[in-house]
């Protein structure tokens, strides 16, 4: 079940004090409107009854949801609840377990993207890959963007053509963001060639660029050692 509590926060514009509640587990399928609440970032929203400032706030939360098995814990700080993430994994039945993604992110971004890729029924390993190739392109064609740009994938289950894969570039340097298409077999290709290479993390992995570019490592070399001497 979603699991809440009344937190005191800061308005960040004029330091007014108020309580809002925050969510500390949100259950997809028996509170669909918190997930969408989730989605379109008014779940931790405030507006300050003193000056009317709205503010987003980003704040430690786990996304269960049973129709698409996964558990995505959002850790802004970094840090991981080992207790509570053991409390969750032990009220899973034993037959389903091995079925679930269990994945950390650090941001509200990263969060929502993982609950559109899982969604689109996309593998959020191999979606990776493909930004990782993507990014790649997008700096040879130009090379003035930002090192610190970041990609995230934002079709939703609402998209109307399926054989093409929409990202969104932010560059925070500039505060602007711009729309990336790709055709759909590129996913489907990298599926294809990295399918062996896809074993199973440690519990609660971050799936990310990182995550990605060790993982060309892993099969550039095996594709190296499979070459003739």
């Amino acid at each position: 079940m979603s699991v809440s509590q009344t937190l005191e926060v800061q308005c960040p514009r004029c330091e007014q004090a108020q309580d809002i509640t925050a969510w500390q587990s949100v259950h997809t399928t028996q509170d669909p409107e918190l997930k969408e609440q989730l989605l379109d970032r008014t779940l931790h929203q405030l507006t300050c009854s003193s000056c009317g400032e709205v503010t987003a706030f980003t704040l430690p939360m786990v996304v269960h949801d049973p129709s698409h098995p996964s558990m995505i814990w959002l850790s802004p700080d970094g840090t991981f609840p080992v207790s509570h993430a053991e409390t969750l994994m032990e009220n899973l039945p034993d037959e389903i377990i091995h079925r679930y993604a269990f994945r950390t992110v650090g941001s509200h971004n990263e969060l929502i993207e993982k609950i559109r890729c899982f969604d689109d029924g996309l593998d959020d390993r191999v979606m990776e890959l493909v930004k990782l190739l993507l990014l790649q392109q997008m700096m040879q064609q130009s090379p003035d963007l930002s090192v610190h740009a970041r990609l995230y994938y934002s079709d939703t289950d609402t998209k109307q053509d399926v054989s093409k894969l929409h990202f969104v570039l932010v560059n925070p340097e500039t505060e602007t963001s711009k729309v990336a298409v790709l055709p759909r077999h590129v996913y489907d290709g990298v599926l294809s060639d990295f399918r062996a290479h896809l074993v199973p993390q440690p519990e609660w992995p971050t799936i990310d660029l990182a995550y990605a570019a060790n993982l060309f490592q892993t099969f550039h070399q095996s594709k190296q050692s499979e070459k003739p001497s």
